[in-house]
C-alpha cells in the first residue's frame, strides 16, 4: 500500500515524531484490515520506506537449467515438491515412517545434501533417483 507523506508532528512529552501519511479514503478499509485500529496504550509496529520517483530496475535473473544446479539444490527442490513426495510415498516402501529427506539420504548413501556435490558416487545415485522419478511420473522426455 502506498500513500503520501504529508506532515509530521513533534510530540515533546513522549520524545517522538508522528508522521502523517495520507491514503485515499476509498482505501480506508484496506488500511484497517492491514493494520487494525490503534488502541490507547497498544502500539502497532510498522516499517516506513520512501518510494523513489523512478522505478528501480531489477536485473533479470538468468535462467538456470536443472542440470546446472548443484545436486544438493536439486535434492532440496525435489524434497519440497509435492509430486516427488507423493511419488516416493507411493513407490518406495523401504523407509516406512521416515520422511522423504531421509529416503534421499539413504538412497544416495549420504547424511546431508551437501555430500551430493562432494561425493561423485552419491551424486550419480542422486542423478539416477531423479531420473527414475521423472520417468515414472512422465516428466522426462522419452527418446
Amino acid at each position: 500500500m502506498t500513500g503520501n507523506y504529508a506532515d509530521f508532528k513533534l510530540v515533546k512529552t513522549r520524545s517522538v515524531v508522528q508522521m502523517i501519511i495520507e491514503i485515499p479514503i476509498e482505501r480506508g478499509g484496506e488500511v484497517t484490515r492491514m493494520f487494525g485500529l490503534p488502541q490507547p496504550g497498544e502500539e502497532i509496529p510498522v516499517a516506513v520506506a520512501r518510494l523513489t520517483a523512478q522505478p528501480v530496475e531489477v536485473p533479470a535473473r538468468p535462467v538456470t537449467s536443472w542440470s546446472d544446479l548443484p545436486r544438493s539444490q536439486q535434492a532440496g527442490i525435489r524434497c519440497s515438491d509435492r509430486a516427488f513426495r507423493e511419488w516416493w510415498a507411493a513407490s518406495d516402501p523401504r523407509l516406512p515412517g521416515h520422511d522423504v529427506v531421509q529416503f534421499v539420504y539413504q538412497a544416495c548413501g549420504v547424511t546431508s545434501r551437501s555430500e551430493l556435490d562432494l561425493n561423485e558416487t552419491a551424486g550419480k545415485k542422486w542423478d539416477a533417483l531423479d531420473l527414475e522419478f521423472l520417468q515414472q511420473t512422465g516428466r522426462a522426455a522419452r527418446a
